[in-house]
This record gives structure tokens, sequence and C-alpha cells, in this order.
């Protein structure tokens, strides 16, 4: 009788898996019990001959391969490994028991074992079910991640089978015998409190390459300072103005100063996108940035549908998500930004269960100010009327509107700055700032002052008294609803990171009115 235990995960929700495997007198073959998905039953064929070609056994009996619980479909291809192990051993007639070693890997007819990136997300898991090592097929893995198991990579079936045996029977414990990696062995990814630039993936962030530079822009101030505020705290971003402002040009020119992941957040991108099959590379400093087409649909914007995909809020996860032209997109795709925007997460309802998956993401607005895209030129002239311009821009609702930290009009005026700041300097500035957050939020799961949870503003923003009673006098003045007012706090709070005060400052909350309402003091 065999046992091994392994790791199942579907849809980010994981499984233990326990195969048992045994041989009877029968017909030659294999036969599975417990739910096996159609990925396990044709695995079957490939198992076999793995096996044929790498130690030339002939199949006599039987072999009945049993995965529990029963109740949970298994469709996977990682368990090819495990399996073949598991045939061989009942071949042979040895007596096998895994509990603590976490196998997993594809193989291939002649045994090879083949690099399958889905395999990280368990690799990520596995110390959480009990598992002190994995057998894996020769993967790469990010030498940035600290995962406190050691890695045992092998590159075929009889390595594995190797492995296994030669050090069981030496009290049962894999020990170095071939190729082994550990990675950062019984060490937390999560940094020391000291160690600010040992926590980012990369420390090249202000002299790498940039696509546009800001200096290069030639639309005021005013509006690269919206963009260094917004990409310093996360703070979401609306750009409207007349067509060709360089309103697009300025998205992509965001993504150059947004701040580089920190080693955490690139540990949860990895097991996102690795869960869902999507290339993600493992050496990515950069955020992700997302700008999908005004054709998207909710399901494709938000995830679901069957089986289960992902969706662009979860994509643009410790990113950006820009929507240029959101005139053009769907109302009801707009409005589903709602909730996953707000609560930084998307639940996605199945029929026996729910799947929770991450969306704090900036989200990043583009509009025209009317169909005709005239409307607030210097140099052409608007054909559209008051009522068309009125209906154009209330396709984005008062709701959603609310929840945007930053708007402001671009205009096609050539203004030359008196300071041009450039990208670098945008960025030496995003860094420092970033650098005050992570202090601040060390000990939470919070990383920017644009992500602070409603409940929680007063615990890691202080405004004294006078200043407070002095915002809300505004705010009750110009008529804007409380969340705004959380809005302004936040930004403030950046401003001031920018500026290195300690405190919020009247000049930092006075330079939010205008950022978050218009409000020009």
């Amino acid at each position: 009788m065999v046992l091994i235990r392994t790791l199942y995960i579907e849809e980010g929700i994981s499984h233990i898996v326990e195969i048992e495997c045994d041989s009877a007198p029968g017909i030659p073959g294999i036969v599975f019990s417990g739910r096996a998905g159609k990925i396990i039953e044709e695995s079957s064929i490939r198992v076999r001959q793995a096996i044929r070609n790498a130690y030339d056994i002939s199949f006599t009996n039987k072999i009945l391969i049993n995965l529990i619980p029963s109740d949970i479909k298994k469709n996977t291809n990682l368990f090819d490994l495990p399996l073949a192990i598991a045939i061989i051993a009942a071949i042979h007639k040895i007596s096998l028991k895994i509990e603590d070693i976490l196998i997993l890997g594809e193989l291939s007819l002649s045994g090879q074992t083949k690099v399958n990136h889905s395999v990280i997300p368990h690799i990520l898991r596995a110390k959480s079910f009990g598992f002190t090592s994995c057998l894996i097929p020769d993967e790469k893995i990010p030498l940035n991640l600290s995962i406190p198991i050691s890695i045992n990579k092998v590159k075929s079936l009889t390595d594995s089978w190797d492995l296994l045996i030669n050090n069981l029977q030496n009290k049962n414990k894999i020990k170095n015998t071939i190729e082994k990696e550990k990675i950062n062995e019984n060490k937390n990814f999560y940094i020391t409190k000291t160690t600010f630039k040992d926590s980012l993936i990369s420390n090249n962030f202000l002299d790498s390459d940039v696509e546009y530079d800001f200096k290069d822009y030639k639309g005021g101030l005013l509006l690269k300072r919206a963009l260094l505020i917004s990409a310093s705290g996360f703070h979401s971003l609306y750009l409207l103005g007349p067509s060709g402002t360089g309103k697009t040009l300025l998205s992509i020119m965001f993504k150059d100063i947004l701040p580089p992941l920190l080693k955490k957040e690139q540990y949860e991108l990895i097991d996102l996108y690795s869960q869902y099959n999507i290339p993600f590379d493992v050496n990515q400093s950069t955020r992700p940035y997302r700008n999908p087409h005004h054709s998207s649909t909710i399901i494709s914007m938000i995830g679901g549908g069957t089986p289960l995909s992902i969706g662009e809020v979860s994509l643009a996860h410790h990113g950006v998500l820009v929507l240029d032209e959101i005139n053009l997109f769907n109302k009801k795709v707009l409005e589903s930004l709602r909730e996953p925007f707000e609560e930084q997460k998307v639940t996605i309802s199945r029929s026996k269960y729910k799947v929770t998956l991450p969306s704090s993401f900036i989200l990043f607005l583009i509009s025209n100010l009317c169909p005709c895209g005239n409307y607030g030129s210097l140099k052409r002239v608007c054909t559209c009327t008051e009522d068309q311009r009125n209906l154009f821009l209330s396709h984005i609702s008062n709701a959603l509107k609310d929840r945007i930290d930053i708007t402001m009009t671009c205009s096609d005026e050539s203004i030359k700055d008196n300071n041009d700041i450039d990208t670098k300097s945008m960025r030496n500035l995003v860094i420092k700032a970033f650098e005050k957050q992570f202090f601040r939020f060390f000990d939470s799961d919070i990383v920017f002052n644009g992500k602070i949870y409603k409940t929680e503003i007063k615990k890691y923003i202080h405004l004294d008294s006078q200043l407070e009673n002095y915002l809300f006098e505004i705010m009750r003045k110009i008529g804007q609803s409380f969340r705004k007012v959380e809005k302004v706090i936040k930004v403030a709070r950046t401003i001031a990171d920018i500026e290195d005060h300690k405190e919020i400052t009247k000049e930092d909350i006075i330079e939010s009115l205008f950022f978050v309402t218009g409000f020009k003091y």
C-alpha cells in the first residue's frame, strides 16, 4: 500500500489530497476513484509510458488509485510525478508513506519532468500545510523569494525515484543527494524594520530606463504634481480634457514613476498569476500596468466564468488600471468597479463556495469633455450642444466619481514650466515618500496612504483639531461628501510625505483640497 500526501489548488483555494495506490489482480491498467478529473485520467497514459521508458517495467496487474477527499474534483497535470512514484512503489510491493515531502510535477512520455509555473503557488503555501520540503521539476524560482522549506529540483522520474528511495530508507528523510536549492531557509518573506532598501525587488529604480521623460511634457506643473502625488500615495486619478492634450501619454509616463515592488508584493503577484497560469516575470520589479480595451465585459474586468478566469482588477493588483476613453466603456462595466476598487478585493460566487481575489490598484480614468473632443480646447471649436456634453460626462456615475482621489483637467496650451521637473527627479520624491509609508504601515497589510481603510484613518493619520475643523468647514461650504473628506486627509498625508513634513500642515490641506475637489483657497 502506498500513500503520498500532496497539495491541490483550485481557483485559489488549497486542498490537501492523499494519493492511495495499490496493485490487484486483473486486466493491466490504471483505474481512478475519488473524482479524478479529465486531465488526471488522461495523465494515466502519459505516466504509464513514462514509467516504461524510464524503467522498462511491464504492467501485469491492475493499478488502483484513490484520491482523498472524494468530494472535490481534482483536475491538474501536477499529479503526474507523485502518481508515477506511487505506481512504481505499488508494482514493486514497496510500502511507502510520504506525508511531509510535497511532490509535484508534469512528466513527458520519456520520463523527463516538465517545467510548469503553476507549481510556484503550491511551493509558497507548502509550509502552512505541514510540508518540510518539496520535490519539483527544475523550476526557475526567484531568488528573492524567501521560502522557509528546502526545494529539491529533479530533471526526470528516475532522479525522483532514486532520491526518494535511497534516502527514505535512511531515516525516511530527504538529504542533499542531488541538486538542491535552499532559499532563505527559516526566514519569513517580511523584512526587518531597518532594511527598506532590502525590502525592494530592485534598487535601480532611479536610474532605470523610461519610454518618455516628464521634462518633455509641456502641459503644466500642476498636472505633473498630480501624477507625482498619485504615484507616491497610490491615489486614484481622473484626467479630463480635449483630445490631443497628452492624457494617454501621461498614463504611459505615469507607470515609470510608480515605486518598485516590495518583495512581499511580488510574492503575492507570483502566487496570484501562477494560480491561473498567467506568465509573470519572476525578476520583474515594476508594478503591473493594465490598459484594457473599452469593449471589455464585466467578466473580463472583474473575473468569473467557467472555469474561473481572473479579471483586470486582479491583474492590476499592486499596480495601475488605466481606462482610456472611459465614455466608450459599458456603463455596467464601470459600475462593477466600485466595490472591488473600494474594498480592494473581489468576491466571486461559485455553486458551492466563494472565491476572493485581491484588487488593490490605482484606478486611472481618462476622458474627453464632449463627444467631438474639442470642448475646452484653445485651438479648436466644439460642435456639441450643452445637453450632449452633460450626457457625455454623465456616463461615469457620481458614485464612481466620488471614489476618485484626484481630478485634473488638461489643456492644449503649451506651458513652459519655470522648473521643468524630469522623471528622475519625480522618482526621487516618490521613493522618499514610499519609504516613509513603509515604516508607517510596517506592522499592517497597508502599503500606501491611498489604501488606508476608512476605519483606520485616525490610527495612521494625525490631524490636529484646528486643522480638522478648518477642513470640515470648507467641505461643508462646498457641499462635498464625507468620503471626499477622507480622501482630502489621505492625499494631504501623501503631500506631507513628499514635502518631508512630520505632521500635516495647513498648506498640505489647501493643496490637497485643490487636487481632490478643485477648491482654490
